[in-house]
């Protein structure tokens, strides 16, 4: 039991301690690692510098890109922060492709996908991270739809046939599913494809993979999350609001020549597209669910192929058209 002595000295203490700023530089600091893409690192360490400054420098965040070309994995123990489109998630569980950005003429603007997040779609959001233990902060844009990369235009799906492609997500698929062999290589454009290597890619088909350009992630285990202060959880959640800047174009080693593909090729980029999301809205209770919602959303729009799901609009022929690689 204290004694009276004590006790002024205590709560003497205690009130200076509540009206004084304790300085930055004495208050424990603690370091989270961040990782990223080669496209990404210069936005990815705009980030994290204003996190730092938010929180007076109490978190650190160093950043880094893995030496491997393997898909940046929130939970691998040597990160505690991924900074990637949602593309790079679709790994860990399908409903992602519907936030990272339908491929095809399947897209939803932006603006729009953001909208329907923040109020239709929240419950199947929230659902999402937590049945994969994932918090995700959307924090940017990636500027355009999804583009291909090649060395020459593409005119027919034969050209594509056994090329090594570099791509990740749905792209992938799609990819997969004109001929390609749809690898992943993290210096490919942000939710992009392109001819694996990417040294002399002199040719660039607009949008030709997806129409509408995808938002990119601060993504981290909730555990991560959970662990994280309110104010620095808030601080987090401003750095992340604030990344209104597009991204900006891929520099690649010669000026690209862009074009558009022909209507045959896009529309058989289209078919590929809804068999692809037609599978993966079959693969369990919580995509279903998501499909049905975004699709819901996507009629409002009044936007190509909005009159129906995935699973509604797959032609009995498309399989006849293209060969589909899964």
């Amino acid at each position: 039991m204290l004694d009276r002595r004590a006790f002024l000295i205590a709560t003497t203490s205690a009130s200076v301690c509540a009206t004084v700023p304790v300085r930055a530089d004495v208050v424990a600091r603690r370091h989270l690692k961040l990782q990223t893409t080669p496209a990404l690192l210069l936005r990815a360490e705009t980030v994290a510098r204003r996190v730092e400054r938010l929180t007076a420098e109490r978190i650190r965040i160093v950043v880094g890109v893995p030496s491997t070309h393997s898909p940046l994995d929130p939970f691998h123990l040597s990160r505690d922060i991924t900074f990637d489109t949602l593309h790079a998630l679709t790994d860990v569980h399908p409903g992602f492709a519907f936030f990272a950005g339908l491929p095809g003429a399947l897209g939803m603007p932006l603006d729009d996908l953001k909208r329907w997040i923040a109020t239709d779609g929240q419950s199947v959001w929230q659902a999402l991270q937590s049945d994969v233990r994932l918090t995700c902060l959307i924090a940017g844009t990636t500027r355009h739809g999804s583009d291909l990369w090649t060395t020459q235009r593409v005119t027919t799906a034969t050209a594509l046939s056994q090329t090594s492609m570099a791509c990740a997500g749905a792209t992938a698929s799609v990819m997969r599913g004109l001929g390609a062999n749809a690898v992943l290589n993290r210096d490919t454009p942000p939710g992009s494809a392109s001819l694996d290597p990417s040294g002399m890619l002199r040719s660039c088909a607009r949008n030709a993979l997806s129409r509408f350009d995808g938002p990119v992630a601060l993504s981290m285990r909730n555990a991560t999350w959970a662990s994280l202060p309110a104010d620095v959880q808030a601080a987090f959640l401003a750095a992340a609001n604030s990344e209104q800047q597009k991204l900006g174009t891929f520099r690649m080693s010669a000026q690209p020549k862009l074009y558009a593909f022909s209507a045959h090729m896009q529309s058989a980029v289209n078919r590929v597209a809804e068999a692809i999301v037609a599978d993966i809205a079959h693969k369990d209770p919580l995509t279903r669910r998501i499909n049905d919602g975004y699709f819901s959303a996507r009629r409002k729009l009044r936007t190509p192929y909005a009159h129906c799901s995935a699973m509604q609009t797959l032609s009995s022929n498309c399989s006849n058209a293209i060969a589909i690689r899964t």
